[in-house]
C-alpha cells in the first residue's frame, strides 16, 4: 500500500513558514512562482525573457495589468533568502543578447529571484490607498527534481518493482538491457557490500541517462541521480532496483540498497519538498516540444508519450485553475542523432519566430537538444 508522501511532521513544520511568509507579505503580498522543466526545456530562457519583459514593459499580451495599462513599473530587489543562489538574470540575458548570442548555461542547481511589480489595482477601494505592489519570487529549479516527489509515497519494494516493470517494456529493452543483465548476475541476498551496490548504482544511472537521450523514457526517478551535484558518489545516490524480497537480512545487499533509498527520501527528496515545493504559489512547467518534434520526424515517434504542452500549475498553498503557457521555441532545428532538419518542423518565415530578450533571434545553434 502506497504510503502518504507527508507526515505530520512535515505538516507542523510547512504550516509555520507558510504563516511567516504571510506575515511578511502582511504589507506587500508576496507570489512564489516556481519554473521547472527537464534539461534542455528552456526554463532559463524563460525566466531571462519574462524578467526583461516586465523590466522594460514588452511585450506579455497574457498580462492584463499591462494590456489594461494599469502595469507602472517593476525592479530587482533583495531576495529575503540569502542562502539560495540568485539566478543569474543579467548574466543570462548578456549571452542571449550579445554580438555573438549563445545559449546560457543549464539549471543545476536552485536559484532565486525576487522583482517588485507596481500597479493600479482594478478595484476602486483599492484604488483608494494609491498604487498596489506584488513581490514575485520567482523559483528557478531542476525538472528533475520534481520526479523524485512521487517517491515519498513509495516504498523500496514498490519503487524497485515500477522501475523493474518499466525497464522490461519492449521499448527500453535497449536502454535497460546492460543493467538488467548486471542485476541478473547479482544475488541481492547476499552479504552487503560497496562494490555491487555502486556497479548496480553505476548501470542504472546509465540507463537512466541513455532513456532520456534516446527518448524511451525521458521522466524516470531518481531525478538527482542524472544531476548529482555535490552528491555525487554518496551513499545516498548508490542504490537500484531490486527484485521483490520478503526475507532480506538485516546485512544483505537488499537491506543496502533498502536503507539507502530510505535515505534518498529523508535527506534530499523530503526536505526539497518541505523547504522550496510545498511553499509555491503557483508552478511552471516547460517542455521542450521541438525535440519531440524531432522524435516524431527522425525517429518514428515520441516513446516518451511528450504532448509537446507546458502549463502553468497550482502549486504549494493554493489550488486555483491551471492557465496555459506557451513553451520555448527555437528556430532551425536539427535532429541530434541525424545531424540534418526534423521531417516535422517546417521553418517559420523570416520575422515569424518569437524574439528572445533584447529582441535578438536566437542563433545559438538551435538544435532539439538546445541548452536550458
Amino acid at each position: 500500500m502506497a504510503q502518504s508522501p507527508t507526515t505530520i511532521v512535515d505538516e507542523l513544520g510547512i504550516a509555520p513558514a507558510n504563516l511567516s511568509d504571510a506575515a511578511t507579505g502582511a504589507f506587500t503580498p508576496t507570489l512564489r512562482l516556481g519554473v521547472t522543466g527537464l534539461s534542455r526545456a528552456g526554463k532559463t530562457i524563460f525566466i531571462t525573457a519574462l524578467v526583461h519583459n516586465l523590466l522594460t514593459g514588452g511585450r506579455l499580451p497574457g498580462f492584463t495589468a499591462l494590456a489594461e495599462g494599469r502595469f507602472i513599473g517593476a525592479r530587482l530587489a533583495e531576495y529575503p533568502d540569502a542562502t539560495i543562489p540568485r539566478f543569474a538574470y543579467e548574466r543570462h540575458l548578456e549571452a542571449l543578447t550579445g554580438r555573438v548570442p549563445v545559449w546560457p548555461d543549464s539549471t543545476r542547481q536552485i536559484s532565486q529571484l525576487r522583482i517588485v511589480l507596481k500597479y493600479q489595482s482594478k478595484h476602486w477601494y483599492s484604488g483608494l490607498r494609491g498604487p498596489s505592489t506584488l513581490n514575485l519570487d520567482i523559483v528557478d529549479y531542476p525538472g528533475e527534481w520534481i520526479l523524485d516527489l512521487p517517491l515519498l509515497g513509495l516504498s523500496f519494494a514498490e519503487w524497485s518493482a515500477e522501475a523493474l516493470e518499466r525497464a522490461h517494456r519492449p521499448g527500453s529493452g535497449k536502454e535497460a538491457k546492460p543493467f538488467l543483465e548486471l542485476l541478473g548476475s547479482i544475488d541481492p541476498h547476499k552479504e552487503a557490500n560497496d562494490s555491487d551496490a555502486e556497479k548496480l548504482a553505476a548501470a542504472f544511472t546509465d540507463y537512466l541517462r541513455r532513456s532520456r537521450e534516446h527518448g524511451a523514457l525521458s521522466t524516470l526517478p531518481p531525478g538527482r541521480f542524472l544531476l548529482p551535484g555535490d552528491l555525487e558518489g554518496s551513499p545516498a545516490l548508490t542504490f537500484a532496483p531490486l527484485p521483490p524480497s520478503e526475507q532480506a537480512r538485516s546485512s544483505s545487499l537488499y537491506a543496502m540498497l533498502e536503507h539507502r533509498y530510505e535515505a534518498y527520501k529523508d535527506r534530499i527528496v523530503r526536505p526539497f519538498f518541505h523547504d522550496h515545493f510545498a511553499r509555491l504559489d503557483r508552478q511552471v512547467v516547460l517542455v521542450d516540444t521541438l525535440r519531440a518534434q524531432c522524435r516524431a520526424g527522425c525517429s518514428g515517434g515520441s516513446r516518451d508519450g511528450t504532448d509537446g504542452s507546458a502549463v502553468l500549475l497550482p502549486a504549494g498553498r493554493e489550488q486555483s485553475a491551471a492557465a496555459p503557457v506557451h513553451a520555448q521555441n527555437r528556430p532551425d532545428p536539427v535532429c541530434r542523432d541525424q545531424g540534418r532538419p526534423c521531417a516535422s518542423h517546417q521553418p517559420r518565415p523570416a520575422g515569424g519566430d518569437p524574439q528572445p530578450a533584447g529582441g535578438q533571434r536566437q542563433q545559438a545553434g538551435a538544435l532539439c537538444r538546445g541548452g536550458d
